[in-house]
């Protein structure tokens, strides 16, 4: 039998055979007492020594994985330390739905690499749209057939809806430097197409309430007060102790910037378990 800190003792007398026969051993004189390292287990001792073998079997027997994820299921908290809610909101309908109608917040929520891809990827499609217009009303005047005849006589009469615009590429130039009024000066809108000067003024407002919109949005982010709270400091550790007789939690908040900010409040919020009158 084993106990805790090593084997159980058990003192027995020893017959020692002899060639003359049985002969019993003479006890030899006594020794000073050394303290033993064995004492007895109770009950509870070796149940806790039982529970204790199995976590340590348990624990190496089982993956990495699943350590990695007993450390973070025992180490969850409600409020992450950035400030953000450890919540999962599950079985909403249509939650996509709803974070486009609110566009605006959802924008100023997401990551900065998501900003800048949605940013030009909105002024791709502007450009390109518009370029595609003016390369169909073009076809649709007979620029396209003019410019590959490469007559000069002929385009000396005809005036085309914009000028200096004989192909796609050539068109997406022309509505770059429209939209963000660059002019070069060769390429222009005509007389000959109603229809080009519309899509003009169409086009420079749509690239005005693009622009705004985009601007508003970077600056609406950058100022956020999320970012203020980057040099507001807290204590590492928090500490419960008596204070005018009643338990109270007791931390430090400290501002980094010499520009403190004024009237600051502090409000906590504690989240645990009670029982409605109803028994909910």
């Amino acid at each position: 039998m084993r106990g805790r800190d090593g084997p159980m003792c058990r003192k027995t007398s020893l017959d020692i055979p002899s060639l003359n026969g049985y002969v019993k051993h003479e006890e030899s004189p006594p020794e000073p007492e050394k303290k033993s390292t064995c004492r007895r287990l109770s009950l509870a001792d070796a149940i806790s020594d039982s529970f204790r073998t199995l976590a340590m079997t348990a624990r190496r027997n089982s993956s990495p994985l699943s350590r990695r994820l007993t450390r973070k299921m025992k180490r969850s908290r409600m409020v992450l330390k950035n400030g953000m809610c450890n919540v999962n909101n599950t079985n909403v309908p249509k939650k996509d739905r709803q974070y486009l109608r609110d566009f605006f917040t959802t924008m100023i929520d997401v990551k900065w690499r998501w900003l800048f891809m949605t940013f030009t990827l909105v002024f791709l499609a502007s450009w390109s749209t518009f370029a595609i217009v003016y390369f169909l009303l073009s076809y649709m005047h007979g620029d396209m057939d003019l410019a590959s005849n490469n007559s000069s006589n002929a385009s000396a009469v005809w005036e085309p809806c914009v000028a200096e615009v004989t192909s796609l590429y050539s068109a997406f130039l022309y509505s770059v430097e429209t939209q963000h009024t660059i002019g070069y000066g060769t390429r222009h809108i005509t007389t000959a197409c109603p229809a080009a000067g519309m899509t003009l003024c169409l086009q420079c407002i749509c690239g005005l309430l693009i622009q705004s919109f985009m601007v508003g949005l970077v600056f609406a982010k950058m100022a956020r007060p999320k970012k203020r709270a980057e040099t507001l400091i807290f204590s590492r550790h928090a500490v419960v102790a008596l204070r005018d007789g009643q338990l109270c939690l007791l931390f430090r908040v400290g501002d980094m910037r010499n520009t403190h900010l004024v009237e600051a409040h502090v409000r906590l919020q504690l989240i645990t378990d009670r029982e409605t009158e109803e028994g909910e």
